[in-house]
């Protein structure tokens, strides 16, 4: 049986890519699953970290207000 080196080379592809392609699917998506259950398992414990009342400021991004009197200007004269 006299085979080509080409034939030889592309069955040969072929079966790698047969067997790399559904075992890389396979690897990113346990992968994604894995940092969605952690992204879930995050915002429980940020939720029960954060008080009640606050929890409404913090899922608007919005910062805290700082109400802080601003000090006297020093002019440089005595």
């Amino acid at each position: 049986m006299n085979v080509s080196r080409q034939t030889i080379f592309a069955v040969s592809f072929g079966l790698l890519f047969a067997a790399a392609v559904p075992g890389a699917a396979g690897y990113l998506t346990g992968r994604l699953e894995a940092v969605r259950a952690a992204e879930r398992d995050l915002r429980i414990l940020e939720a029960d970290l954060l008080p009640r009342t606050d929890l409404s400021d913090h899922t608007t991004g919005s910062a805290p207000v700082c109400r802080i009197p601003p000090r006297p200007r020093h002019t440089g004269r005595s």
